[in-house]
């Protein structure tokens, strides 16, 4: 968990010095907060056997988010990010 717990902070430090949208950005900034929260009550709830959720995934989000802010600030692009918060949030929320 603390490795997809420090990727979710490069997150937010990268959607901080992003040009997108400020509705966006703090839209961005909850949802990434909500999967830091909700990383701590899995982990909480599942001492006796901790879950990961997959490395790899938070790699990509990363990926995609370095993308959105330093590449290409297309709507699409920004649209195709939160989509896949919103999914990591369920799939944590799940575990």
């Amino acid at each position: 968990m603390t490795q997809q717990y420090g990727i979710i902070n490069q997150c937010l430090q990268l959607i901080k010095q992003c040009d997108v949208p400020e509705l966006e950005k703090v839209h961005i900034e909850t949802q990434l907060i909500r999967m830091k929260t909700l990383l701590i009550k899995t982990a909480m709830l599942n001492k006796a056997e901790p879950r990961s959720h997959g490395l790899e995934v938070f790699e990509e989000l990363l990926f995609e988010m370095q993308s959105v802010c330093c590449v290409s600030h297309q709507r699409d692009a920004l649209d195709g990010l939160m989509k896949r918060i919103d999914r990591m949030l369920v799939d944590i929320g799940r575990a």
